[in-house]
């Protein structure tokens, strides 16, 4: 036989060639990146949506903390806003304007906080003790009381929480005809005097357990003095307010046509009777009503999350 050499080609035509199986691999490994793609797509939607509801939630977490900061903030600078801001015949008519004061806030807060994101802002007092203030804010007037008397009591059975007077002795006056503020538990006295000599003013107090002591000279001014905290401005010049007295305490002003000003006494509650001072209307001295511990809760709302909280305000402490 003569082998012509098609037979070991047409056994060569029954296999793949090696262009065939360039092909398949080609086609393969076309497959599989396809794939790889699609999983690296889909991963990164995923790690996407997460990043974006995490960036979110932190966001609202970051904002909710700021709005808790703020309004923390501003609560007492609210509540002694509010409680100067008209005269109150009662408690009730105090703790409607309590009310709309946080309403305004929350609303005006709430509008900035919405250029950044959209959320809604309430702001809602819950209890707020209250108490008594006497005020005469008339300071070119004496410090006489409500029926014109020179020695007069300002209050009976009173807890003071902050007291501040800002005194303009008359001129030529001394420690014995100066204008007096003096307390009394019952028992024993102290006493606070403010004259002015050569232009200057002094301080003297004095009492049944303490010593008399002087502060001479200390301005040529108005003279502010903070009862509570013993100090004057300007200063130097300290004392021990009701030294050796135990309150609740009896309150009176004498001489006090020899001195105009300014004072703010703020009461611990209402117990205390104010015997001579105007109670219908805001003519100095008068009675008002402040609070001076507040609780107010808040909420902040975002399409993604609800926040609430609450928080208190202590006001007037010595």
């Amino acid at each position: 036989m003569v082998n012509d050499g098609r037979g070991l080609q047409g056994q060569g035509d029954s296999g793949p060639s090696n262009g065939d199986r360039g092909q398949l691999i080609l086609v393969g490994a076309v497959v599989i990146a396809v794939a790889l793609v699609g999983v690296v797509v889909v991963l990164n939607t995923v790690l996407f949506t997460e990043n974006v509801v995490q960036d979110g939630a932190t966001a609202a977490a970051s904002d909710s903390l700021d709005v808790t900061l703020v309004v923390r903030n501003d609560l007492a600078p609210l509540v002694d806003g509010t409680n100067y801001n008209e005269t109150y015949a009662n408690e009730g008519e105090l703790e409607t304007a309590l009310d709309e004061s946080a309403h305004r806030y929350a609303a005006l807060l709430g509008i900035a906080e919405a250029r950044r994101a959209p959320a809604t802002l309430s702001v809602d007092v819950r209890n707020a003790t209250i108490g008594y203030a006497i005020v005469h804010d008339n300071r070119s007037t004496s410090l006489l009381g409500d029926d014109g008397r020179k020695n007069w009591t300002v209050a009976r059975n009173a807890d003071p929480r902050q007291y501040v007077l800002t005194v303009d002795p008359a001129n030529d006056t001394s420690a014995s005809d100066g204008f007096r503020l003096s307390v009394t538990d019952g028992s024993d006295r102290w006493n606070l005097t403010t004259y002015r000599q050569d232009g200057n003013v002094s301080v003297r107090t004095n009492g049944t357990s303490v010593a008399p002591s002087t502060c001479p000279d200390v301005t040529a001014g108005n003279l502010t003095i903070d009862l509570r905290n013993g100090t004057t401005t300007p200063g130097p010049c300290t004392f021990d307010y009701a030294s050796g007295l135990v309150g609740p305490y009896d309150i009176a002003y004498l001489n006090g046509d020899n001195a105009t000003g300014t004072y703010s006494v703020v009461l611990n509650g209402t117990a205390a009777t104010l015997p001579a001072v105007n109670t219908t209307a805001s003519v100095s001295p008068y009675r008002t009503f402040v609070a001076y511990e507040v609780e107010a809760t808040f909420s902040y709302v975002t399409p993604d999350s609800t926040y609430r909280d609450r928080t208190n305000a202590t006001l007037y402490e010595p």
